[in-house]
């Protein structure tokens, strides 16, 4: 069942993936005649920016499918947090603000804290669309880190919110729905829960807490520890 469950999931990549080249081949050829005019560069570069940021999401996907060997680290929550928001288009970076500071560190693998951030940033990106804000807030509850990720997006309906954490259950049209659900089979790895709450209308709040690294329980912070 695993296996097969893999098998549909490298199907519904390579479908995205050849219809993601298939843009930029287009843009290619359509460059060599209009390449000269101006508003040809601006539906490029914007058809671009999208396919580029469309990839991010699959890779991120499925960098998510990578098992791992059970390797941890002092994972700095406010760096992570703040070297995600950059790999976010420019033009969509702007809405998106990192608030909190002075988090401790968790102990987990750092790469796996930047795909976790990474792919529920990225939702709500896609939720909120070209409009709305994306607030990303860390603080400390006693000897735990809390990452909260919230959005102005249309919100999620009481049906749909109930099977989100499932495999190849998604929100959106045409996703494979793996995203949220290694999210938190990787979360439960350290020790680590998220939550989703959501009101059609008014946004999305996805909620993950990870524990303290134990250098930090005694009152180092992440920021502290990144400058050590």
């Amino acid at each position: 069942a695993e296996f097969e469950a893999l098998h549909r999931v490298a199907a519904f990549c390579l479908h995205d993936l050849k219809n993601l080249t298939a843009q930029l081949s287009l843009v290619v050829q359509n460059a060599e005649a209009h390449g000269h005019d101006p508003r040809f560069q601006k539906s490029a570069l914007r058809t671009v920016t999208g396919t580029v940021q469309k990839m991010m999401t699959l890779m991120a996907k499925l960098s998510l499918t990578t098992p791992r060997s059970g390797y941890t680290e002092d994972a700095n929550v406010h760096a992570a947090v703040a070297e995600t928001i950059r790999l976010i288009a420019p033009s969509q970076r702007s809405r998106v603000r990192q608030l909190g500071e002075s988090v401790p560190s968790v102990r987990m693998a750092r790469d796996q804290l930047h795909q976790v951030l990474l792919n529920v940033i990225l939702n709500a990106q896609q939720a909120v669309g070209e409009q709305g804000e994306i607030r990303v807030l860390t603080a400390r509850k006693e000897d735990s880190v809390v990452i909260t990720v919230s959005d102005s997006g249309p919100g999620i309906g009481e049906e749909r919110l109930r099977t989100l954490f499932r495999p190849f259950r998604s929100t959106k049209q045409g996703g494979f729905g793996l995203g949220l659900y290694e999210c938190k089979r990787i979360l439960a790895g350290y020790h680590g829960t998220i939550r989703i709450d959501s009101e059609v209308g008014k946004g999305t709040r996805v909620t993950m807490t990870l524990p303290c690294a134990l250098s930090s329980r005694h009152g180092q912070t992440s920021s502290e520890a990144a400058a050590v």
